[in-house]
């Protein structure tokens, strides 16, 4: 990184996205609104402190992904996906959960820098991908997975609303940043059915694979 660097110059910033396993996991006996971020031990020395180092010289972003449902057991995040949630304005309030843990995985990688010693806004973070998927089957349909028993018509409700707030909520930044601006990019324009991973891994898209879209999103 450091040669592509010197070789452009200031002209791009560099960086490389990390997945939220790169901070350690909340514990189940942690409030879900209380982050607790730490980088893994085992990537500490050759990997995220090098990095850390590299991007507060350079004033490049932290660029991480953060997909809610990927990440979290759904045995301890008992909530949204529950048959019993549905109803009129609830798919409003399982998006609105969701960004809270949108929210609390980007202050625990916060927390994660702070206690690097990049505080402060020294390194800023930006969302290279985040999105909430409509089906959890190969091609189509709902799988098995607990985030989708709820059925299509619901989780595809629920998609659209995390999509609709998603923006104007990183306007105000979160509990450890507030007011901060972050860059969130959304997954995805289409649908992946080529994507490897879990089988919802290929419908996070707007779109669908044959380009027709699969709800409205308002942005205001």
């Amino acid at each position: 990184m450091n040669k592509q660097y010197n070789d452009l110059t200031d002209r791009i910033k560099i960086s490389t996205p990390l997945s939220t396993s790169a901070v350690l996991s909340i514990d189940n006996d942690n409030d879900i609104g209380m982050p607790a971020g730490s980088f893994k031990p085992e990537l500490l020395e050759n990997t995220i402190r090098p990095l850390l180092g590299f991007l507060g010289e350079t004033g490049s972003p932290l660029m991480v992904n953060v997909n809610p449902i990927s990440n979290f057991d759904p045995e301890y995040l008992k909530g949204p996906w529950n048959p019993d949630y549905k109803g009129p304005g609830q798919p409003r309030v399982a998006a609105e959960y969701y960004i809270c843990i949108f929210d609390t995985i980007l202050d625990r990688f916060v927390e994660a820098l702070n206690k690097e010693g990049y505080g402060s806004g020294r390194i800023r973070v930006l969302v290279t991908e985040t999105g909430f998927p409509t089906d959890g089957e190969d091609h189509g349909g709902i799988g098995t997975s607990p985030f989708f028993s709820v059925g299509e018509k619901y989780i595809k409700e629920i998609a659209k609303e995390y999509h609709s707030i998603i923006t104007s909520r990183v306007l105000n930044g979160t509990n450890l940043r507030p007011g901060v601006l972050s860059q969130v990019y959304l997954r995805s324009l289409f649908d992946e059915k080529w994507r490897a991973g879990e089988a919802y891994d290929q419908h996070y898209g707007i779109f669908r694979n044959d380009g027709t879209k699969k709800y409205d999103i308002n942005f205001n």
